[in-house]
């Protein structure tokens, strides 16, 4: 899963892009809050600059890949700033 990182807080902002869009969807909003927050836009499976699939995949199968990505990052308060689908994903 494509993804870019800003910041260093420990409060961490993701956005999640809707159907057929990318992490452009949100990424104007960066220089905006870059200076409190940690920001993580991705791209989800199969969008943007994510790699290409050769499957359909479950809305099962994007909530493990963001689990797993948030994984790898420390933070003490998670917000999720989503549309459309990405809301599902969230929820």
């Amino acid at each position: 899963m494509f993804y870019k990182k800003f910041g260093n807080s420990e409060k961490l902002i993701v956005f999640l892009h809707g159907w057929g869009s990318d992490h452009k969807a949100f990424f104007w909003i960066k220089d905006f809050l870059e200076d409190d927050y940690s920001l993580l836009f991705l791209d989800f499976n199969g969008f943007g600059l994510s790699e290409n699939l050769d499957k359909v995949l479950t809305l099962n199968n994007y909530v493990f890949a963001l689990r797993n990505l948030l994984g790898e990052f420390k933070f003490k308060e998670l917000i999720f700033v989503a549309h459309s689908f990405g809301g599902r994903v969230a929820l």
